[in-house]
């Protein structure tokens, strides 16, 4: 069998979503649909030629990898690397485990408790043409806490945010006199589950932690996306999170369902 080591090109999604699954299957990672591996590929700032490389085995891709410098700085470079016998060929390369990111999922049953929203706090749904800047920076503000994320400009983050399938009648956000505060941006499906409601983004300014904010946001989320005719809802979060996502996650009733393993490499 013949194998080949390129650039991919676009008309490559379909093939890097199927070895996606294939891997996510047997490895534990998130799937990947033929929109959202042609939306990647598509990205103004990763350069095909330079940055990324697939697999050709036969006909069929087997592997992927990518290098993805979201800040545009060079301090922080994210791999993405999608094949078999991964994590023996990344530990003799130098790479070396760092932390599990964890899949949680949640069914919902017939008597999801209603938020108990603090005092102050008015939720409403995003209008898109008008709050894009404001959900950016709240996101940018709230995950800079976390040291293993590097920010992304405005640009690149519009690009996914608004990729479909989007919904800003799942977006949420709650506001104190009219200042943005806490963000719960959902998805209905996820990877071709039609069932599967998903938190792309669920976050809250310093201020408000601790005080019941984080709670009420997922629990409106979820009554909202069981209205919708959606019988689950999941997320992805690291386990080391410092904010206290996870437990904030499992007060909500929501349970992890896979681990995947994250593997970093520093410059000396």
């Amino acid at each position: 069998m013949s194998v080949e080591l390129r650039p991919p090109r676009l008309e490559d999604a379909a093939g890097i979503s199927r070895m996606s699954d294939e891997f996510s299957r047997s490895a534990g990672g998130d799937p990947l649909s033929p929109a959202e591996a042609e939306t990647w590929l598509g990205t103004p700032s990763l350069d095909l030629d330079l940055d990324a490389r697939v697999v050709v085995a036969g006909k069929e891709i087997a592997g992927f990898a990518d290098v993805f410098d979201p800040a545009g700085t060079g301090e922080a470079l994210w791999c993405d690397v999608r094949a078999a016998a991964l994590c023996e060929a990344l530990e003799s390369r130098g790479w070396a485990f760092e932390r599990f990111s964890l899949r949680m999922l949640a069914d919902f049953g017939d008597d999801l408790p209603e938020p108990d929203w603090p005092e102050g706090i008015d939720v409403r749904t995003f209008r898109k043409g008008e709050d894009g800047r404001a959900v950016y920076e709240v996101q940018q503000e709230t995950f800079s806490d976390l040291d293993n994320l590097a920010p992304l400009t405005f640009e690149v983050w519009k690009r996914f945010a608004f990729e479909e399938p989007f919904h800003p009648e799942l977006w949420f956000l709650a506001e104190e006199e009219g200042e943005l505060q806490g963000i719960s941006l959902c998805a209905a499906g996820r990877g071709g589950d039609r069932e599967l409601g998903w938190f792309a983004v669920l976050a809250v300014r310093r201020p408000w932690r601790g005080r019941g904010l984080g709670l009420a946001l997922l629990r409106h989320s979820f009554r909202e996306l069981r209205e919708r005719g959606l019988k689950r809802v999941g997320l992805g979060v690291d386990r080391e999170n410092a904010t206290g996502a996870v437990r904030l996650h499992e007060r909500a009733g929501m349970e992890v369902e896979r681990r995947r393993l994250l593997y970093a490499r520093h410059a000396s």
